[in-house]
């Protein structure tokens, strides 16, 4: 006989599992990196890359004398200014989601079904229930870790 498991029981056992991940901070910028673009870090370090060797450029103008001293610093401010702004956090499109990555449970209850379930394949290899009880949770690296998570994952 199978034994069956009621949703509403497993979801609040999950919900309270989920609830003990704390995002670290040192994870934000590469987490809102990837929201404002499919490449990541890569996209920000490309952009960093191009906005230097244009300062380089300038630079090497204004040793030749082809740019005067004003034409340089406002030029060269301007590109400083970009690169200071060039972060993941400082992008207008992310200043949302840093309160929800500094709250995960605030976050995973504005999550669609799909996606929490998405978010569960990411984080765990597998959940296991007996008795209508989470027994075993075993969690991809590096979220056993951040879960506070036996190494065997087993729950009690």
């Amino acid at each position: 006989m199978l034994d069956t498991l009621r949703a509403d029981l497993m979801k609040e056992q999950i919900a309270q599992l989920i609830n003990r991940l704390v995002i670290p901070h040192t994870w934000y910028a590469t987490i809102l990196a990837y929201y404002v673009s499919d490449d990541g870090m890569s996209h920000f370090e490309r952009q960093g890359y191009n906005l230097r060797q244009q300062l380089a450029r300038y630079q090497e103008l204004y040793e030749r004398g082809h740019l005067t001293s004003a034409q340089f610093e406002q030029r060269s401010g301007d590109l400083v200014r970009q690169l200071q702004q060039l972060k993941p956090e400082a992008q207008a499109e992310t200043a949302a989601l840093l309160p929800l990555l500094q709250d995960f449970p605030a976050l995973w209850k504005q999550l669609s079904i799909g996606g929490q379930r998405n978010l569960l394949k990411t984080m765990f290899a597998g959940l296991y229930f007996a008795d209508s009880r989470l027994r075993r949770a075993l969690a991809h690296e590096p979220f056993g870790e951040l879960l506070g998570l036996p190494g065997n994952g087993m729950m009690e």
